[in-house]
This record gives structure tokens, C-alpha cells and sequence, in this order.
């Protein structure tokens, strides 16, 4: 991981890395591995999965301490069509929608310009999870289902994981481990500042517990975005799988005292909105004893503004990301939210199955991508019994995640005390990984 302050110089050199040239080392050499139902790209294959930007959509933050009546006169102010709030969350973070044809790039920089109250402003756009859909059909989880998977009280630490939502009944575990959104008994969190070579503190919690409430529904554990409701179940089928492999991981490990926060942030199709994105992310990293959040997912190529700003804000939360799965230096042809050069921002590529090379499709980048993990045959066992395989660097992330968890409750560190003292823990290999550190995580 690259290292870089402020947040606003880090995005100008992301910015400068998407238009350089491919990179000058030597590609990987890459053992003989048969392609993988997710992703069967090539090097020099385009990349897929590029943002999609609305044409007349913008999310702002609102400064503190602006009031109702004056954001009411600044959305006047810019002609705002209608607007969005987050669910459960902040609102300070807004989505804003113009007429057609309005020339949003010139609305953006005139709002970025003007001094009236605004904090940040973002283009909306849409992504694309790369994977395939499974075709679950659509169902509906009971609010009795949820309660039965929740814990009666937290203990040590959350991981929340913004996918596509959790299907509790294709799971092999029918024991309780969702997060109780109104019940702590310990919470691990540790605040480390952005800059470095300032001391750690331990901070105590000052989130709210209350459970969310939105258009007459409440919070059971977890919150959906997609369709604004207490119901997470997965319909794509994405989420679950990244679910079972921590909750596998776990047991092998031997770790009971955690839980895990579902945050549905993708559709059916495997389609996210960066807003809800946005309003997830902030649900989640708000919540007491939120110490790790998965994201298995990403773009290409532009990195945004407010994402990276809360995620490099929330200095406590150790994200692992995965690193993508187009077989790219993401160096150069970056790869978000992985490629954020944060300390507490792991990125996560795939070794292949005989752990003696990069798998065909893994992304790689010697500052963008931190570890090789298992991300080809993940085996994935489902309520019957049944195992399938899942491949992607979408499972290898929550692998790692699993290992960050372990040392946050073993020692309650920071991220990068965490990543330090995964590297340590790792498996030295003799190959190139072509990552920054050249270890596989098993």
C-alpha cells in the first residue's frame, strides 16, 4: 500500500496513475489454470467494468451545522429537481437530481466553487459486481428468520459486509451470528490518526445503538439499500458466498466472539449505485463494534471523491477489498476501492489453486495490491450439505478478513499493525506475487 497525505494530493496522483502507460516490469508469469466461470479476461483485454456516470445526478455533503431551511435555499439555489437522503444514516449526504439535459460536469464545478454550505460534491454513477448472477429467486426473509440468526448480545468485534445481502437460509449455520443492533457487551476500537507516527488511543464508542428506523420499517440486523427495508436477503447470490467463507473461517479458526452486519448495496443483477454505496458505508462504519468491513467489489479507472473521504476518515475500520479479477496492473490501470492508498485499506488478490503463481485472472500492482489469498475453487458449502466452488478475488478478501479479525481481538491493533502483522504471519513464497508484500495468505 501507498502511503500518501493529504486526501486531496493522494486523488490527484490516482487521478495521474489511470492515464500512464502500461507498466514497465515484467508481467507475471502465470501457471496453467482453466478459466473460471467469473471472469475469463486477458491482459490485454478492455476492461468491463468502467462507472457508468448519471447524466444529471450529483451527491453533496453538506458542512455541519447547516440547517434544514438552509439547505432547503441551497438546493433552490442550484435548481434541484428532487433529492434523496440516506436511509438510517447521515444527512448531511444527499442525492441530488436535475432536468435533463443539464450540464452536470458545469453544475458540479459551480457548486464546487461556491462557497454556500457544501463540504464535498460526487458524481452518482452505477457498477457492475464481476461475477456471474445465479438466478436465486426473489424471496423474502421473515422478520422471526432474522431474529432467530441474531446474537442476544454482541461480543468483540463486527465485521460488516456491503455485498448484495446475505440468504440466511442457504447458509450450513443455523446458530446465531448477525449483529444486534441494540445490544453490546464488548467492543474492541482502536482510532489511529490519518497521519503517521502519531501514537494509537483507544477510544470508547460514542455511536449510536438505537436501530434504525426508515418508512415504517425497523432494523432487525442490517439494513437493505436497494429496496430501503430491514430485509438483507441476497437475490444475486454474491453476498452469501462471501458470508459462508467467513463464517467457515471462523469456526476453523475458532473464533465465537464476533458477528457479522449484512449491508445490501447491490441489486439482482449485481448493480450498485455509488449513493447507496455511499449511505451504506456510512451505516455501517457508524455502528458500534464495526472493526473490519468486506468489500468484495469495484470499478476501474476513476476514483471518486466522497468514498475515499470517509474511508480515510473512518482511521479505526480496517477495510479488505478485493483487488478485482481482469489480470491487470492496477498501478496503472487502477481499481477502486482497492487502489486506495490508505493504511487501512487492504487490497486482495488470488494465488491459484497449486499456490505457486497468480491465478490467471487475479489483478496485481506492486503499491495497489497487498496479499495473494485463495480465490480460485473456494469451496462453498450450503444448507444441504451441497459444496460448490466459487472463483474470484471476490472470496479471497474475505479470507484476510478473517485473519484481520483474529489479530483485532488477539490484540486489538490498528489496521496497519494488522497488516504488519499479517505479512508477518504469511507464507513466504519464492515466486513473484507481484504485490507489495510477497507472501500468500492461507
Amino acid at each position: 500500500m501507498t502511503r500518501l497525505t493529504p486526501l486531496v494530493s493522494i486523488l490527484i496522483l490516482l487521478f495521474l496513475y489511470s492515464g500512464c502507460s502500461r507498466d514497465p516490469l515484467q508481467e507475471p508469469i502465470v501457471k496453467s489454470i482453466p478459466k473460471t466461470p467469473e471472469n475469463q479476461s486477458s491482459k490485454n483485454a478492455p476492461l468491463q467494468n468502467l462507472p457508468i456516470e448519471s447524466s444529471n445526478e450529483l451527491i453533496v455533503q453538506f458542512k455541519q451545522g447547516v440547517s434544514t431551511v438552509q439547505k432547503q435555499a441551497i438546493r433552490q439555489r442550484y435548481e434541484v429537481k428532487t433529492y434523496q437522503t440516506c436511509n438510517c444514516s447521515n444527512q448531511q449526504i444527499e442525492k441530488w437530481e436535475f432536468k435533463e439535459g443539464i450540464d452536470i460536469e458545469g453544475r458540479k464545478g459551480q457548486i464546487t466553487q461556491d462557497d454556500v454550505g457544501i463540504e464535498s460534491v460526487d458524481n452518482e454513477f452505477s457498477y457492475l459486481m464481476e461475477a456471474v448472477t445465479t438466478g436465486w429467486i426473489p424471496y423474502s426473509q421473515s422478520p422471526d428468520l432474522i431474529r432467530s440468526r441474531t446474537k442476544a448480545n454482541n461480543a468483540g468485534i463486527t465485521i460488516a459486509i456491503l455485498d448484495t445481502g446475505i440468504h440466511l437460509q442457504k447458509l450450513p449455520v443455523s446458530t446465531p451470528f448477525l449483529y444486534n443492533p441494540g445490544r453490546n457487551t464488548t467492543t474492541l476500537h482502536t482510532d489511529i490518526r490519518v497521519r503517521r507516527n502519531q501514537s494509537p488511543f483507544v477510544q470508547s464508542s460514542q455511536r449510536p445503538r438505537t436501530p434504525c428506523s426508515y418508512n415504517g420499517q425497523t432494523e432487525i440486523s442490517g439494513w437493505d439499500f436497494v429496496n430501503h427495508d430491514f430485509d438483507t436477503f441476497d437475490d444475486h447470490g454474491h453476498g452469501t458466498k462471501v458470508a459462508n467463507v467467513i463464517i467457515t473461517n471462523m469456526e476453523n479458526e475458532q473464533i465465537n466472539n464476533y458477528q457479522i452486519l449484512p449491508v445490501k448495496v447491490m441489486n439482482d443483477q449485481g448493480k450498485g449505485s455509488y449513493f447507496d454505496l455511499i449511505c451504506g458505508y456510512i451505516y455501517a462504519s457508524k455502528k458500534e463494534s464495526v472493526s473490519i468491513i468486506n468489500m468484495s467489489f469495484g470499478w476501474y479507472n476513476t476514483p471518486f471523491v466522497l468514498l475515499p473521504k470517509l474511508m480515510s476518515e473512518n482511521t479505526h475500520i480496517t477495510h479488505i477489498t478485493s483487488a478485482g479479477n481482469s489480470n491487470k496492473n492496477t498501478d496503472f490501470y487502477p481499481h477502486y476501492p482497492s487502489a486506495y492508498p490508505f493504511d487501512n485499506v487492504i487490497a486482495v488478490g488470488s494465488f491459484n489453486e497449486g499456490k505457486d503463481g497468480k491465478v490467471s485472472f487475479s489483478n496485481y500492482g506492486r503499491n495497489s495490491v497487498d496479499f495473494l489469498s485463495l480465490g480460485t475453487a473456494v469451496p462453498i458449502e450450503d444448507n444441504l450439505g451441497d459444496i460448490s466452488y466459487a472463483y474470484g478475488t471476490s472470496f479471497a478478501a474475505p479470507f484476510v478478513a478473517v485473519k484481520a479479525a483474529k489479530h483485532k481481538i488477539d490484540f486489538n491493533e490498528t489496521p496497519l499493525e494488522i497488516t504488519n502483522r499479517i505479512y508477518t504471519n504469511g507464507t513466504p513464497v519464492s515466486f513473484p506475487t507481484f504485490t507489495k508484500y510477497n507472501v500468500i495468505v492461507e
